[in-house]
This record gives structure tokens, C-alpha cells and sequence, in this order.
């Protein structure tokens, strides 16, 4: 769900960068092919005769499945959910250093904003929120390029990246000792849904008439 979502906002954010703004005379569909053939590692075959952004987004959402759909079946759905982990955990490490820099650079200058009769202070809560915005763009849109574009040599590897890992843990003692045996771990209780799950294309529980994913 959470790859899922995160395609669909990297969608959305290209969707509008070159359809967004205008009549349909002003689209930039060839731009838009190839972003998403940059950032997907596919050409998508549906962006022509659509009448609307909205439509051309929901079209290639749709194309996008097929392609989760297609890796998932190729590498096994534990394998590509591991290594979307794995991605996204190296790029917030890694964004949010690069964050954490961009606003100490923010803080440094800010003050320069009172010459402009702005409030320094207004300044840095809007500007620090532009900031960390694109930081989140580019944080969930980096890992669908690296979730999509990554190739397995070897079934080896695939066994390698499912495989969970083990953690060893060890009780010390004194002397001979081998000290208090470490206590069974309880399993954890599943918590049942008490109402069905909302599918993403579904409507709205609210009543908004939205789908889900849109409201």
C-alpha cells in the first residue's frame, strides 16, 4: 500500500508538472512519456485522447500496477517489498541530512529577509516547510526510480534478499553460570478488522463521492 501510494503522489507531482497548467494544446506529452519512463522504467502507451489531467493520471496508475504487478511476479512480492524498504530507508537517511543542511543554510540567511520589510521569522516557518516538501518529493520519488529499476543477476539473490534475517542473543554469567534463561516471547495478539477494507479505486466511506485514494 505504501509503494502504491507513493506512485500515485510521483504521478500525480509529473501529471501536473506538464499537463497541469493550460487547455490540452499546451500538454507536453512527449516530456511526460519520458519522465515516466525515467522514473518507471516503462513507455506508457495511454496518454493520447485523454480529455483531462485527471484521466491521464489514472491511466498511467493503472499501467503502473501492471508493472508492480509484472516485477512482482518476476522476483516474488516478498523481494521487491524488501528492497522498497531497503531504498526507502537509505534515502530518508540520506535526505534527511541533506534536509538538515539546507535548513541550517536557511537559518544562517534569514535574517537578511528584515531588509526586505519581511518578518524574518514568517519567513523561515514558510520557506523551512517549501524545504522540507521537496525534500519529501524527492524522497519518495527516488525510491520508485530505484524500486523500478532494479534487476536481480541470480535466483540466489532473490533467496538472499527475502531470506529474514536472524538475531543471535546472548546471556552472560559468572563463572560457569550460564545466567537466567531468556523468557519465552509471547505471540502477538492478530487484531481483527471490524469493518471491510476500503479498496483505493473504491468510493469514499464519507460520502464525498471521491475514490478513496483521492479523498
Amino acid at each position: 500500500e505504501r509503494m502504491f501510494d507513493d506512485c500515485d503522489l510521483v504521478l500525480s507531482g509529473l501529471v501536473d508538472e506538464y499537463c497541469g497548467q493550460g487547455s490540452t494544446d499546451s500538454w507536453d506529452i512527449p516530456a511526460l512519456r519520458n519522465a515516466v519512463q525515467s522514473r518507471f522504467g516503462f513507455t506508457p502507451k495511454s496518454l493520447e485522447g485523454a480529455g483531462s489531467a485527471d484521466v491521464i493520471a489514472e491511466r498511467l496508475f493503472e499501467e503502473v500496477e501492471q508493472q508492480i504487478q509484472l516485477r512482482e511476479e518476476a522476483m516474488g512480492k516478498d523481494v521487491l517489498v524488501t528492497a522498497f524498504r531497503h531504498f526507502s530507508l537509505r534515502e530518508i537517511d540520506k535526505q534527511w541530512i541533506d534536509h538538515l543542511a539546507a535548513m541550517e543554510h536557511l537559518r544562517s540567511g534569514i535574517n537578511l529577509r528584515g531588509y526586505g520589510n519581511r518578518d524574518p521569522k514568517q519567513e523561515y516557518k514558510r520557506e523551512g516547510f517549501e524545504v522540507f516538501t521537496e525534500m519529501m518529493e524527492n524522497l519518495k520519488s527516488n525510491v520508485i526510480e530505484k524500486t523500478f529499476h532494479v534487476r536481480l543477476e541470480t535466483k540466489e539473490d532473490a533467496q538472499r534478499i527475502s531470506m529474514p534475517r536472524k538475531t543471535q542473543r546472548t546471556v552472560e554469567g559468572r563463572g560457569g553460570e550460564g545466567g537466567d534463561a531468556p523468557k519465552e516471547k509471547k505471540k502477538p495478539e492478530t487484531q481483527k478488522r471490524e469493518t471491510p477494507k476500503v479498496g483505493r479505486n473504491d468510493n469514499c466511506p464519507c460520502g464525498s463521492g471521491k475514490k478513496y485514494k483521492k479523498c
